[in-house]
């Protein structure tokens, strides 16, 4: 039996407004559902069965933990590759999805996302018919997610392997049996993840899966940013990876000035202007997910004080950043692709790293507009418009997710209203019609302004150096305090029977 696709919750089977489109005409006249595509693989792709029982709050929480610890145990190195040799085309994206260069995860959350996003939006935009309440429904929808995502790790495998992407790296002679082995590795772990996300969201965890994932990856990243003690060669000299282990070395064999100076901005390594704008990022992100507007409500059948339902300014979480930086991940893997397979700049033109050479850089083409890291070579113009540009995409797109994604996930005001109706609670001083009115005037607004005041302050901090480290605590901190009150809701209805009930205590 297979449960509601809840890779970030699904979209709702409301009536949305929308023009015809092809895939329906063709469903209608060939008299078969884009759906059915997966029906053929159903009984071949494993799934995850849902618990026959309700699952304990213990046993949520250690599946919770484990299944975030095998993530991140998968960040081994490929084997056939040395990933010190790898050169990365998109190492300021990486932090935000989880995805590690030269290793495992090298694709990271990606796939996983992607198909997500791209199915969910089709359904809630009636591109194609779904229906959630049907088991057979949501069976064929999360098969196609699975498909989808395997299809993408595949793509995207193939293709970095004929970019030569690994190539430098390759310790082995037979590099044709060397590049199958590597484009194996990567897709067996994509789908090894998709299980792992699925494990959570089929109620054997906390949350979304994904959003469970990022938030551990993005806090270990952080940290491990900040105080790491492993140490790594430079074209500078032997550094640590920690930016506040690096300036203590610093200071201890530089002038303080110049310690200062390298600990603030060395590159190719966390530093402290990204830890400083991470931190400032936090505060953010804790002020605006605090920020709500309650609505005055009442039960229909018992005479009580009125009580209030909470509409909050980030209504969306987490979900406007992620979906974005999607967006810009996708992207910048394209422009690769289609710059070293045919060497055509329009989309973007990438040069390797003159001085670590580890990495590319973005110097000309569209693509570089929607980077935040600047380069003399791009021109004047391109780097005065750069900034404008990143900052009205970065912003623009949350916006339009965020208002897109609040009608079609059953959070509409409709879906708000009928929860009220079957609960038999109404407005304060309100008809029971007047409700879905109400709420569909509330919501959009807290989604659209809650989706500019995140994105706005964590695009200006990627323009200033942040390297994908803000919009990775963004997304990670956020989906934390999202997982976090779940957790805390799901102790207090198991009466505090836990073995873990000190450590949720809120007196």
């Amino acid at each position: 039996m297979a449960g509601k696709p809840k890779f970030f919750g699904r979209p709702s089977n409301a009536e949305i407004t929308s023009p015809p489109n092809l895939t329906a005409i063709i469903e209608n006249m060939a008299g078969l559902r884009f759906l059915d595509i997966a029906r053929p693989f159903v009984s071949w792709i494993p799934e995850v069965e849902l618990p026959y029982e309700n699952w304990g709050f213990d046993e949520k929480l250690i599946y919770s933990f484990f299944t975030a610890a095998i993530y991140l145990v998968l960040s081994l190195p490929i084997y056939g590759v040395k990933s010190a040799d790898v050169v990365d085309p998109v190492p300021h994206l990486r932090a935000a999805l989880g995805s590690e260069k030269g290793t495992l995860l090298e694709l990271g959350l990606l796939p996983v996302v992607t198909s997500a996003f791209i199915l969910q939006l089709l359904a809630g935009w009636k591109v194609f018919k779904v229906n959630f309440d049907l088991v057979s429904d949501r069976i064929l929808f999360q098969t196609l997610q699975k498909i989808t995502s395997v299809v993408i790790s595949i793509v995207y495998a193939v293709l970095l392997t004929f970019c030569d992407y690994f190539t430098p790296g390759v310790s082995t002679d037979n590099v044709l049996w060397a590049q199958f082995l590597i484009i194996l590795q990567i897709v067996v772990v994509n789908f090894l993840v998709t299980l792992l996300v699925e494990v959570i969201d089929k109620d054997y965890g906390f949350s979304s899966g994904a959003l469970l994932l990022l938030a551990v990856y993005s806090a270990t990243n952080f940290v491990f940013g900040t105080i790491g003690l492993s140490t790594v060669n430079t074209a500078r000299s032997n550094e640590s990876i920690g930016a506040l282990i690096q300036l203590f070395r610093n200071l201890s064999s530089k002038p303080v000035g110049v310690a200062i100076y390298d600990s603030f901005f060395r590159v190719n390594l966390p530093n402290l202007t990204q830890f400083y704008l991470g931190i400032a990022i936090i505060f953010v992100c804790l002020f605006l997910n605090n920020a709500r507007y309650e609505v005055p409500i009442k039960p229909n059948k018992v005479r009580a004080m009125a009580s209030a339902y909470p509409i909050k300014l980030l209504f969306n979480g987490s979900l406007p950043l992620l979906y974005t930086w999607t967006i810009l991940y996708n992207l910048n893997l394209i422009g690769f692709f289609v710059f070293e397979l045919t060497n055509f700049t329009l989309l973007g033109s990438f040069k390797v790293d003159p001085f670590g050479n580890n990495y590319y850089e973005i110097t000309s083409g569209l693509l570089y507009l929607l980077t935040p890291n600047f380069n003399a070579e791009a021109g004047l113009l391109s780097n005065v418009a750069k900034p404008f540009v990143f900052i009205a995409f970065y912003v623009g797109v949350s916006t339009f997710f965020a208002k897109s994604w609040s009608s079609i996930n059953g959070s509409s005001g409709k879906d708000i209203a009928k929860f009220f109706k079957a609960q038999g609670i109404s407005l304060l001083g309100k008809r029971d019609a007047s409700v879905s009115k109400e709420f569909n005037t509330l919501v959009p607004v807290a989604s659209a302004s809650g989706a500019v005041l995140l994105s706005l302050p964590v695009a200006v901090a990627e323009l200033l150096g942040g390297s994908g480290i803000p919009t990775s605590i963004g997304i990670g901190l956020l989906s934390g305090l999202a997982i976090l009150e779940t957790v805390l809701q799901e102790w207090q209805q198991s009466g505090g029977a836990s073995q873990f009930s000190q450590y949720f205590q809120t007196s």
